[in-house]
């Protein structure tokens, strides 16, 4: 279970970074998921995101949009400038 005082999300089953279009999406502490280095087909980079090194968009999981993180193959790769949602923690 991934907490944050904005929001909880549960992930269950096997967790995968895949491309926005497929798989199951991690998330980071704030709770907003993560992909990979696509989306609908196209390279994601660093131009295409915020200072967080995410976007607001939608994905297989959440077809009406939602906030979430992509890996890139430049620096930093991942989670920019902090956090786009407050930072919450982790419990199994």
């Amino acid at each position: 279970m991934i907490e944050s005082n904005r929001t909880t999300r549960t992930v269950t089953g096997p967790v995968s970074i895949g491309d926005a279009g497929s798989g199951s999406p991690s998330g980071l502490l704030d709770g907003f998921p993560v992909y990979g280095l696509e989306e609908n087909g196209m390279e994601i980079t660093n131009a295409d995101l915020d200072a967080f090194h995410g976007h607001f968009g939608p994905t297989n999981q959440f077809p009406t949009g939602i906030y979430h993180y992509h890996f890139t193959d430049e620096d930093p790769y991942l989670n920019g400038s902090g956090y786009y949602g407050e930072k919450g923690w982790v419990t199994q």
